[in-house]
């Protein structure tokens, strides 16, 4: 999760404060001014997330938060066993939008309804933590859904609204994930749909969403391995940029039915880190939605990762533009990756890379 809060406004992104971030290292960023609601969800978000996790000590250890810090904190300690791998079916139901001011543009807040029911758990101490934790976030979370920002006398009906998303696969949370493929199931029939992601490893359940819409023109912008934050790494994670490429490679197969092109970001001295979502009605429109945030839609980000996105659909023709200008700047500075690129000795992955993939494929 990457989002930083400046008083009513929110910055949301998928980058973190690393040095390269101000250098050169390519990313994207929406500034959100003035919003008070969507600040106070981030906020409370960043809280609840605090009670439910270690304290890092300055000795670099994690542990309990001391018990004169601890007001609210759900202990999580000498607990044992590994989370439950089943997850939940999902129920999904539709809602009316609150309304908020948000800066230049009318905006309204959407709280998604994409999320799990909770399984009956087993009475272990992992399973309470488990099942405090995911009620915890989803109370804060739902509360959002029903609250209304009052808004001036001389305000029209918003033409912008903003859904924040979040994914917590230990507790059993798929918002994000369930809502990213509802946006490309509900695409129309030759529309565009733009996605950026600094390490390609598309879930299965994304594949087999892009599948069933033949109908649609994809575009996917991903790292060169030039551009790739692994790039001469010492060790095994020296390999990672070739692992990327026979994931590409094997999606490319996986997809040749489509009309879907790939693409690679190469900047001279730059790497890539943008990821996110643009979806156009139609190919040449520029984009109506677009998704920002932490995801890379691979597999750790719906297995692993702590995730959080913002969905942002509008009427507004300006932020349309900008939003066109955005996703052209990054897929300007790319080359196209097609299987004969992969197919290239220098591109080729070592078979030990291989063997690699088939086993933690799941961890990247």
């Amino acid at each position: 999760m990457k989002f930083y809060l400046i008083d009513n406004s929110v910055i949301i992104t998928g980058a973190n404060l690393s040095s390269d971030y101000f250098t050169n290292r390519q990313d994207r960023y929406i500034l959100i001014e003035d919003h008070r609601q969507l600040s106070d969800f981030f906020d409370d978000l960043s809280r609840v997330l605090s009670k439910i996790s270690f304290q890092l000590r300055p000795n670099g250890i994690s542990g309990q938060v001391p018990s004169s810090q601890s007001s609210g904190i759900i202990h999580y300690q000498n607990l044992e066993g590994t989370p439950s791998s089943s997850r939940s079916p999902i129920s999904r139901s539709e809602g009316a939008p609150s309304s908020s001011p948000g800066g230049s543009l009318s905006s309204s807040l959407v709280m998604s309804k994409e999320f799990e029911s909770l399984s009956p758990v087993s009475p272990t101490k992992r399973d309470e933590y488990v099942e405090r934790s995911r009620s915890l976030v989803m109370e804060m979370y739902n509360s959002y859904r029903n609250k209304q920002e009052p808004q001036p006398s001389d305000a029209g009906p918003p033409n912008t609204w903003l859904a924040p998303l979040i994914e917590c696969p230990p507790l059993s949370i798929a918002i994000d994930s369930t809502v990213t493929k509802q946006v490309i199931h509900h695409a129309l029939d030759g529309s565009s749909l733009h996605l950026g992601t600094g390490y390609f490893n598309l879930t299965q359940d994304y594949v087999r969403a892009i599948l069933a819409k033949p109908s649609v023109q994809y575009s996917v912008l991903m790292a060169h391995p030039t551009a790739n934050g692994f790039l001469n790494a010492r060790g095994v994670a020296g390999g990672i940029p070739y692992a990327y490429t026979a994931l590409a490679a094997q999606f490319l197969s996986q997809v040749s039915a489509l009309k879907l092109s790939m693409f690679e970001y190469i900047r001279k001295g730059w790497t890539y880190h943008a990821k996110g979502l643009w979806y156009a009605d139609r190919s040449d429109d520029p984009p109506i939605l677009t998704l920002i945030g932490s995801s890379n839609f691979g597999e750790r980000s719906v297995r692993r990762d702590l995730e959080c996105s913002l969905l942002i659909l509008s009427e507004d023709v300006t932020l349309h533009t900008r939003l066109e200008q955005e996703k052209r700047s990054l897929f300007e500075s790319s080359e196209a990756f097609t299987l004969d690129t992969a197919r290239r000795a220098d591109r080729k992955p070592p078979l030990w890379v291989q063997g690699v993939l088939a086993l933690f494929r799941y961890y990247f």
